[in-house]
């Protein structure tokens, strides 16, 4: 399957796609490669390049800017059991996260997806993130990885948060994940 990782810059999109390609529990033994979207403007960079990051550890990466450069790194990721899909840091306000995701579903429409999670930091995102913003989005996320819980002063916060969002949490982490 394909899982497509999307979120706010800094939640922890490329921290959790490069512990998931490692982790052999996760996926079990099965060869798992990472697709990395490359933002279309100067104005959404990347913080670090998450490229060096998975060739740091190994895992085999594939940058993709279109839906045929898509195609071409699903070709040549044919024999892998396991994608990890990861995106550009999308916008706080509703019109630019429905832009963001109108172009991501423009390169995903290669893919059929198996899952989109969210990545939300409870630090940070819990006040500024509308998830109803997502209900107007061209792709719109399956679950939730809350990351940083180990920072929230107030847990009870981000369960009613949670709850708001009606979406399943798959990862619940401390620290970046």
């Amino acid at each position: 399957g394909t899982q497509v990782v999307v979120g706010h810059s800094g939640s922890g999109k490329t921290s959790l796609a490069l512990r998931l390609a490692r982790d052999n529990g996760f996926f079990g033994r099965r060869k798992t490669g990472v697709i990395v979207i490359v933002p279309d403007d100067d104005l959404n960079v990347f913080g670090n390049d998450p490229v060096v990051e998975f060739h740091r550890h190994g895992i085999p990466v594939q940058t993709v800017g279109s839906a045929a450069e898509m195609e071409t790194a699903l070709q040549r990721l044919s024999g892998f059991d396991q994608i990890i899909i990861d995106t550009p840091a999308l916008p706080r306000d509703a019109r630019g996260i429905k832009e963001a995701t109108t172009r991501l579903r423009s390169v995903l429409s290669p893919v059929v997806p198996s899952q989109v999670v969210m990545v939300v930091d409870a630090t940070s995102a819990l006040e500024d993130t509308d998830m109803s913003a997502f209900r107007h989005a061209a792709i719109s996320p399956d679950a939730l990885c809350i990351t940083r819980m180990d920072e929230v002063a107030r847990p009870g916060r981000v369960a009613e948060w949670m709850r708001e969002t009606a979406r399943p949490v798959n990862v619940l982490g401390c620290g970046r994940t």
